[in-house]
């Protein structure tokens, strides 16, 4: 549960663009999913943000607390002619023990492991495995996946005991958590989508896309987003940046209305034009 800091200024300054719960069918929310490439000026994808001193955190128990490598959700909103944080949540991929030479609960990881004992992994999914960021060892408790449900029985790619039926929609992103054993992972917590309630509007996702399927269409592994026709890369090889609008990476930014084009000229690294 979102530990709340100053939780009175937060309800004041909302989740989104200035003056957005004034008018219909605009912008109302902006965020963030990617890895935190900053912290002396506190930067998460490749963007810059100011922290407030009120900041509503989950999965970390203080901003001191925050490492290079971090994967994060991150709701924004204005500040002046910048953005700031207001939301912040961590997001490790993988929590639980190794289970062979470069392989967590079964899933390849790319990135360097200790050789035993369990570790938190914060990364991206790729088509390869987990690309991983920054590797913490850890004492073994209980056992976590965040990824993309498979209906035919997985989470990202560790296999589960029992399925999700009625819990999760086919491709959504979840949090598990329970116990990974070699027949697989039995969940006893779950928790649909990358942010504490409602996704924002304006995405930042940072990740890598799955194979395309035969219309030309990919997704981007991070987050929940519609396919976009896309001809990055997939795999490991190049972790991309991209905008989605209501789930959508592929809006039509001239059918905007002024407002909403400048936030996403202002907010977006890698807009689609």
């Amino acid at each position: 549960m979102m530990r709340r800091l100053g939780l009175a200024l937060i309800l004041c300054l909302g989740f989104g663009v200035a003056g957005a719960d004034e008018k219909e069918g605009g912008i109302i929310g902006t965020g963030v999913v990617g890895e935190v490439t900053g912290l002396k000026t506190f930067e998460v994808a490749g963007m810059r943000f100011n922290l407030p001193d009120a900041i509503g955190l989950d999965g970390i128990d203080s901003i001191e607390d925050l490492r290079m490598g971090m994967t994060l959700s991150l709701r924004a909103a204005r500040d002046g002619e910048g953005w700031k944080a207001i939301e912040l949540r961590r997001l490790p991929v993988l929590i639980g023990p190794i289970t062979g030479e470069n392989e967590v609960m079964g899933v390849p990881i790319i990135g360097d492991l200790p050789k035993d004992g369990a570790v938190v992994i914060d990364g991206f999914w790729s088509v390869e495995g987990v690309v991983a960021t920054r590797v913490t060892p850890t004492e073994r408790g209980v056992d976590q996946v965040i990824g993309r449900y498979d209906p035919q029985g997985s989470v990202g790619a560790v296999p589960l005991i029992g399925g999700l039926t009625g819990k999760a929609e086919p491709g959504e992103v979840v949090t598990i958590k329970g116990k990974f054993r070699r027949e697989g992972f039995r969940v006893v917590d779950l928790e649909v989508g990358v942010f504490d309630g409602t996704s924002p509007d304006l995405l930042l996702a940072e990740g890598f896309f799955d194979k395309p399927n035969k219309a030309g269409g990919a997704t981007l592994l991070s987050v929940d987003a519609r396919t976009a026709k896309t001809r990055d890369a997939f795999g490991s090889g190049q972790k991309i940046r991209r905008c989605a609008l209501r789930g959508s990476f592929d809006f039509e930014r001239n059918a905007l209305s002024q407002e909403d084009a400048q936030t996403i000229d202002d907010f977006c690294i890698s807009a689609v034009r």
